[in-house]
């Protein structure tokens, strides 16, 4: 098994043909390619896509400086 990510791929293939394989529309490999989201891609031995999946950081968006005092005061 092997894990790739999805502009690592985008090497071998046209985002046409990823987006076949994969399963999903050309506007989403066209979107993950221009907000250079972390999407990887789990293929078998025999090359056939098992799993897709994004890591995001946590949080995922940035707290204002209320939250961060209001939260760190809580601990």
């Amino acid at each position: 098994m092997k894990k790739m990510s999805l502009i690592e791929l985008l090497d071998k293939y046209s985002r046409e043909e990823l987006a076949d394989l994969i399963g999903c529309h050309l506007t989403l490999i066209n979107h993950v390619v221009q907000k250079k989201r972390k999407v990887y891609i789990e293929m078998d031995d025999a090359g056939k896509i098992t799993k897709c999946y994004e890591i995001k950081s946590f949080p995922n968006r940035k707290l204002s400086e209320s939250k961060k005092v209001k939260s760190s005061s809580c601990n």
